[in-house]
């Protein structure tokens, strides 16, 4: 949703936490989420105990397996660049 990195980066985030349905795409789409979160007692609950877990455990904070990626693209782009010499 949205042409932005902060709006990007925002919907990553709560789909590898696992909330990713938190995630609107208009103004008028926050103004009804809000609303019908703050009135979801039970929800809040939930992910008042359990948020920061959900994230912490989330594809997203998996550090090897962060840096295995970058290490795989600098492989694959140093040896890119290595075929054009």
């Amino acid at each position: 949703f949205g042409d932005r990195h902060g709006t990007r980066f925002g919907l990553s985030i709560l789909s590898n936490a696992g909330i990713g349905e938190l995630a609107v795409a208009t103004p008028e789409e926050y103004i009804d989420g809000a609303v019908a979160l703050a009135g979801d007692r039970e929800l809040l609950s939930v992910l008042h105990k359990n948020l920061r877990n959900m994230t912490e455990s989330s594809h997203l904070m998996n550090l090897n397996e962060y840096v295995r990626a970058v290490e795989k693209k600098y492989f694959e782009i140093y040896s890119a660049n290595m075929n054009n010499l």
